[in-house]
């Protein structure tokens, strides 16, 4: 169990510690197209994390980008540190975003147009280490008075 609690911890300051622009332009060239979105949705979520072998709460927000009514792209901020773009993969079940890193962050949150983003619950916050994801964070529930606070 301790391995598993300090793989999570690794892999928690490994996805939080690359910041991207996502939601900016960039001006270096990238592998990434451009991103065009028409809006952005910030949502407030707590969730259990593992830590020296005890659940505890983690707040934590995610910045949704928006195209044409549907969440595009998400970044992910815990403890002021912003993941890298996460981008919309095809899943009816879930509202689903990958990095295209090695690392594939992956954030999942519950099936929602962009209107509803602000009142459906999270998922789960992973990164990818050999051939599973190892879980950063999860049981995300919307913080609806935080989520209220935000722009």
């Amino acid at each position: 169990m301790k391995s598993t609690i300090k793989l999570s911890a690794l892999a928690l300051i490994a996805a939080v510690s690359m910041s991207s622009t996502a939601f900016a332009k960039n001006n270096t060239k990238a592998a990434t197209p451009e991103l065009s979105i028409d809006s952005k949705v910030e949502v407030a979520y707590n969730c259990q994390i593992q830590e020296n072998g005890k659940k505890r709460s983690q707040p934590i927000t995610v910045m949704y980008g928006v195209k044409n009514g549907e969440a595009i792209v998400a970044q992910a901020k815990v403890n002021n540190e912003i993941s890298t773009g996460l981008f919309r993969v095809a899943d009816p079940l879930l509202n689903r975003f990958v990095s295209e890193s090695a690392e594939q962050t992956m954030w999942t949150a519950m099936p929602a147009k962009a209107a509803d983003l602000r009142k459906v619950d999270g998922g789960k916050l992973s990164v990818k280490r050999g051939n599973v994801h190892a879980v950063i964070a999860e049981s995300c529930k919307l913080d609806q008075a935080a989520t209220a606070k935000l722009k």
